[in-house]
């Protein structure tokens, strides 16, 4: 690819990155996405300087940020030292002519053309072009930009079909960081793994690291060389010396920087006043963070040293302020299922009634997909409050009777809840009782008290029965393991018709493959086992192997 920029002295080779921009250029439409010193044009480099393509590389300037100058530069760049031909006349608003000369000069080649900084354009025809450059003229483009453009909306997205390549895939790994610094320095995995964390593998403050122990030597010590990097970011990024001097903008990234991640939605919350799309897009652009994809979605980031230059400023502010945000992000992530967010938040602003209500609200995914993170979180709750509060007594005995190492820590927590729930079980709301009673009943059944377990599970098969439509609805997630506790505690005294009953009902309100319904079936087969009803027993193997693969029953 010719006019492609040099690689710089040092540049480290990513034969991952390669691999996938070979990949990539299959397609007719590439794009690279990143902010400033993420590494968009140092892998296209290298890339360019290797591939066999035939193609021209394009970096967009302040005179070419218009339609006909940049497509006079393009056709330029792809004649050449030949002046056989008289260039072409594009001093015109006529469509069809300019894409008729590109077309005349690019597709004989089946060309390829790389636009970097293609951000710094301000002609929208341009899109247009490239769409049909890409779509009509036989050429691949690959388009290097900091900020999401036009090409990305979704009609284009189904038109073009592009390859999109983003942030996540250009930082370094923890893996390329290592062989970096380990090749270079003496330094230990710890420390190099250490540096990738400080900067998330973002290639400008890598490279930097790199140089400034380079220059001082391996002697330097590890937080006076990461200490430095963050120093030379913030000052020879002269445009974010004058974001942090500004008082506006710093308070408006204290507020953004609290969380990991946002979307424009929860940007939105905690910045009411302000034109956060607009923010978030100067932010890009200037290299000061990055959008990537998650599993829920498209999500932006600050870049790490941006968080540190801020970190002062909110050490600063004041403690109202400080849980008020915490309160506005707690509740966003209450709403949007980000049950660890939410209880995170809770646990900080020491608020156990939210806490308490978040893990009511989200139970089945507590007990399915966030078990630890929510053990290190009601780690943190105090004795007298996991008394108060019966839903944090109860989940907290749940999740350290599901872990087998958690032996001591339940027995000391059985010991000292169990005399406390007994005289609070006939207190508040059935909602409030059942969760009372369950916690009562797990003490008991742990200790060994399992004719009061049983009293107790019968307590709770009549307490169930009296949930209105609302209430049956707010603890739906919670039933399966209820009747599951249920049945194990009246198997346990030998009730063996009612543990089965309370078996089946965990069987139906489990509306998903989870553990109560593994305890329940599995219970259910070896009952019937037991009593030399194989075919039952088979049966009910059957029937849960169909619900882990999420099957119709069979007719």
């Amino acid at each position: 690819v010719r006019f492609a920029p040099h690689l710089p002295d040092g540049h480290f080779s990513r034969s991952r990155l390669q691999r996938r921009l070979d990949d990539a250029v299959e397609h007719r439409l590439v794009i690279v996405r990143g902010g400033a010193g993420v590494g968009k044009s140092a892998a296209l480099a290298e890339w360019a300087s290797g591939t066999l393509r035939d193609g021209i590389w394009v970096s967009v300037d302040d005179s070419l940020r218009h339609r006909t100058s940049l497509w006079r530069h393009v056709l330029r760049l792809v004649r050449g030292p030949d002046r056989a031909r008289p260039a072409p006349h594009l001093d015109v608003d006529d469509e069809s002519e300019l894409r008729l000369a590109v077309a005349d000069e690019l597709s004989a080649r089946r060309s390829l053309v790389l636009f970097d900084n293609y951000h710094r354009l301000i002609d929208t025809a341009v899109h247009d072009d490239i769409e049909w450059l890409a779509s009509s003229a036989g050429c691949t483009v690959v388009v290097a930009t900091r900020t999401q453009t036009e090409l990305e909306s979704p009609p284009r997205q189904l038109r073009l079909d592009p390859v999109v390549i983003t942030t996540d895939e250009l930082v370094f790994t923890a893996d390329e960081t290592q062989q970096l610094l380990r090749a270079r320095h003496t330094i230990s995995v710890e420390d190099a793994e250490r540096v990738h964390d400080s900067f998330a593998g973002w290639p400008l403050a890598v490279g930097l690291f790199d140089a400034e122990v380079r220059r001082r030597g391996d002697a330097l010590p590890l937080d006076s060389a990461i200490a430095a990097v963050e120093s030379a970011l913030a000052s020879e990024q002269s445009s974010m010396t004058a974001l942090v001097r500004e008082a506006d903008t710093v308070a408006a990234l204290c507020r953004l920087s609290h969380p990991d991640w946002l979307t424009p939605e929860l940007a939105s919350t905690l910045l009411p006043e302000i034109d956060v799309r607009a923010l978030l897009a100067r932010l890009e652009s200037d290299g000061f963070g990055y959008w990537h994809e998650r599993s829920h979605g498209r999500v932006f980031s600050l870049a790490p040293f941006v968080r540190a230059a801020v970190q002062p400023a909110w050490n600063a502010m004041s403690r109202l302020e400080s849980r008020e945000l915490r309160r506005l992000y707690a509740a966003w992530a209450d709403r949007h299922a980000h049950s660890v967010i939410a209880g995170r938040e809770a646990v900080h602003l020491n608020d156990w009634e939210l806490l308490s209500d978040i893990a009511q609200r989200h139970f089945l995914s507590l007990i399915r997909v966030h078990r630890p993170e929510w053990r290190d979180l009601l780690a943190h709750v105090p004795l007298d409050k996991l008394r108060q509060y019966p839903v944090l007594g109860s989940v907290a005995l749940l999740l350290l009777n599901a872990e087998s190492g958690s032996t001591d820590r339940l027995r000391a927590l059985t010991v000292a809840l169990i005399n406390s729930f007994g005289p609070l079980r006939d207190h508040g709301s059935t909602i409030d009782r059942i969760w009372r009673n369950a916690s009562t009943l797990a003490t008991e059944r742990i200790a060994g008290r399992y004719a009061a377990a049983a009293l107790t599970a019968d307590r709770l098969v009549t307490l169930v029965s009296e949930l209105d439509v609302d209430e049956h609805r707010a603890i739906a997630d919670f039933l399966p393991v209820l009747h599951a506790q249920i049945g194990t505690s009246r198997l346990y005294v030998g009730d063996v018709e009612g543990g089965l009953e309370s078996m089946n009902e965990a069987v139906h309100t489990s509306s998903t493959p989870s553990w109560p319904l593994l305890h329940a079936l599995s219970m259910l087969a070896l009952c019937a086992a037991d009593r030399g009803e194989i075919d039952d027993a088979v049966a009910v193997d059957a029937d849960h192997r169909r619900r882990l693969r999420r099957e119709p029953p069979a007719r």
